[in-house]
């Protein structure tokens, strides 16, 4: 409800009641938007850390795929299997380079 207010000799000064329900709205739309933004910040960091465990995951992973394919390429395999065992390392040691 809005009320118009005056003064002792009659002249309008103003309005009453408007101003606070337009408070109180921006206020709660204030408080929903540091609300929204919390959550994303939280999010943005579970985000960041889910992706470090994975990449050190992964790069244990490949790291043990270039260690087996050096040993496999140094045990005296054939010169088809050699060429295919060096090509899976250099790959393996190109993927562990992107991590670093």
């Amino acid at each position: 409800m809005v009320l118009a207010y005056y003064n002792k000799r009659g002249l309008l000064l103003g309005y009453r009641g408007a101003a606070k329900k337009k408070y109180s709205v921006r206020k709660k739309r204030l408080c929903d938007l540091q609300q929204a933004r919390q959550q994303a910040e939280s999010a943005n960091k579970a985000k960041s850390q889910f992706i470090a465990m994975m990449s050190h995951r992964n790069k244990n992973a490949i790291k043990c795929m270039v260690g087996l394919m050096d040993l496999l390429s140094s045990s005296g395999l054939e010169n088809e299997a050699t060429t295919m065992v060096r090509a899976n390392g250099a790959i393996s040691a190109f993927t562990l380079n992107c991590y670093q």
